[in-house]
C-alpha cells in the first residue's frame, strides 16, 4: 500500500527549533551546546572528535550531513544520557568509540527517559565486563546501530564486555548487531555476551546478536549470545550465535528463568566448536513458537522527498494497523503482548493493511519535501492479530533528513 504523508504529518508535532552547531564555528564541545540549549533543541555537530558528555535534556544531537562525528574517551568520564522522565533524548549518527586497551575509556549509559539511537556504533571500554551501552532503569530504542565489546571490529580481546547490558531496563531494536568481546588465553575473564539482560523487557526485530569467541586453544569459555536473568524476550525474524571455541562453543541463548523465550522466524544456534572443539547448545532454558511481528526488509531512512518503505511480516491474513507517533516512549499495555515502542495518546492512524497468504503486509509512503520536516521525530510501528494480546514491533523512522 502507498500513501501520501502530505495530510497526515499534520497530526505528527513539528515544532520550531533552536540549531546548534558544534564545530567550526560553532561550540568546541557536545557539552557546551547541552549547556546553552533549552528542551526540544538540536545541536548539530560537524566532522570531528569530541569528548564524552552528559545529556540531561530532552535534546537531539545528530552529525551534520555526510561527516563522521567520533566520541572518543577523555580521562574517566562517561556518556551519560539521561533526560527527565517522560521525555525523550535523541541521537542520530555518532560513533561513541574506545580505541585504546588501558589507560582512557568510558561507557555510554541510559540512566533517565528514554533514549533513542539511530544509526550510532557503540564500543566498550577495555574494562571488565563493561558494555558497550548500559540501559539501566530507564528504556532505550534503537534502530541500525552496531553496538560491540572491545576489539570486535579488529578482533582485538576484550574483558568480558558485553555489546549491550540491560539492567532493570526496556530495549526496543530493529537492524541492529549485538557482539560481545572476543577473549584470549591471557586476558581476564571470558567472552562477552552479545546482549546481558537482568529483570528487562528485550524486544528485537531484525538483529544479529553474536557472543564472544574464545580464541585460545585453553583460554575461557565462549560467551552466550544472549545472557537473560528474569527477562522477557522477544526474537522475531533475528539470527542469534554463540561465540565460537576450542572446547566448548558459547550458548546461543540461555533463558535464566521459567518464562520462555518468544520467537518467530528466528535462527538461534550455539556458537562452533574450532578444530574439533564441540558446538554449543542453541538455547539453554525455555523457548516458544509465538506469533511476533516482524519486518521482511530494513526500513528505510525518513528523507524528505523520497519514500519511507516497510515490509511488515505476520501471520497470513492478518490485519495489521501501521501507526505514526511524535515521540517514542516505552510502555506496557493490556491489550499487546509486547511493550509499546510509542505512546498511545500520540499516535495517529497511517493505515490498515490485511497480510498476505504469506503473512507479509507491505507499506510505503511518500514524504513531503520542504524544509520544516528536517530534523522532525516521527516513528512508525504496527499492530497485528485476530485476537487479544495483539502483537507490535519496535518502532522505526527516527529523524527526518
Amino acid at each position: 500500500m502507498r500513501i501520501h504523508l502530505g495530510v497526515l504529518f499534520t497530526t505528527a508535532t513539528v515544532v520550531a527549533q533552536t540549531v546548534h552547531t558544534v564545530g567550526p564555528g560553532g561550540f568546541a564541545q557536545i557539552a557546551d551546546a547541552i549547556a546553552a540549549a533549552a528542551p526540544d533543541d538540536v545541536i548539530e555537530v560537524q566532522a570531528g572528535y569530541y569528548t564524552p558528555f552528559v545529556l540531561d535534556k530532552a535534546l537531539t544531537i545528530r552529525a551534520a550531513p555526510g561527516a563522521r562525528v567520533s566520541v572518543l574517551p577523555s580521562g574517566a568520564d562517561s556518556v551519560r544520557i539521561m533526560p527527565p522522565a517522560g521525555t525523550v533524548a535523541a541521537l542520530a549518527r555518532i560513533e561513541f568509540l574506545n580505541p585504546w586497551r588501558f589507560f582512557l575509556g568510558y561507557g555510554v549509559r541510559v540512566e533517565r527517559g528514554t533514549a533513542w539511537f539511530e544509526d550510532c556504533v557503540f564500543e566498550s571500554p577495555y574494562t571488565y565486563q563493561a558494555a558497550a551501552l548500559t540501559v539501566d532503569h530507564s528504556a532505550a530504542v534503537l534502530r541500525g546501530c552496531v553496538i560491540a565489546g572491545f576489539g570486535v571490529g579488529v578482533s582485538t580481546a576484550g574483558t568480558e564486555n558485553p555489546g549491550l547490558l540491560a539492567e532493570v531496563a526496556t530495549v526496543l531494536a530493529t537492524d541492529c548487531i549485538f557482539a560481545g568481546s572476543n577473549t584470549t588465553f591471557d586476558s581476564y575473564g571470558g567472552g562477552g555476551p552479545g546482549i546481558a539482560a537482568t529483570t528487562s523487557d528485550v524486544h528485537l526485530v531484525r538483529c544479529e546478536v553474536y557472543g564472544g569467541d574464545q580464541l585460545h586453544v585453553w583460554g575461557n569459555p565462549a560467551a552466550a549470545g544472549i545472557r537473560s536473568t528474569n527477562s522477557n524476550l522477544w526474537l522475531a525474524d533475528c539470527d542469534v550465535e554463540g561465540g565460537a571455541s576450542y572446547q566448548t562453543g558459547g550458548v546461543g541463548v540461555v533463558q535464566g528463568w521459567p518464562v520462555p523465550v518468544r520467537t518467530a522466524r528466528t535462527t538461534i544456534a550455539g556458537g562452533p566448536g574450532l578444530n574439533g572443539g564441540t558446538t554449543g547448545a542453541a538455547v539453554q532454558g525455555a523457548v516458544l513458537a509465538a506469533p511476533l511481528l516482524g519486518l521482511d526488509a530494513d526500513p528505510t531512512p525518513l528523507v524528505r522527498g523520497g519514500t519511507f518503505a516497510l515490509a511488515f511480516r505476520t501471520e497470513p491474513n492478518w490485519p495489521v494497523a501501521v501507526v505514526l507517533a511524535p515521540d517514542v516512549g516505552p510502555t506496557t499495555l493490556p491489550e499487546l503482548a509486547e511493550p509499546a515502542g510509542v505512546p498511545p495518546a500520540t499516535t495517529s492512524l497511517l493505515a490498515l493493511l490485511v497480510a498476505d497468504s504469506s503473512g507479509a503486509a507491505p507499506f510505503q509512503t511518500a514524504i513531503p519535501a520542504g524544509p520544516a520536516l528536517l530534523g522532525a521525530h516521527l516513528f512508525v510501528t504496527g499492530v497485528a492479530g485476530a485476537s487479544l494480546p495483539l502483537q507490535t514491533a519496535p518502532p522505526v523512522g527516527g529523524l527526518v533528513w
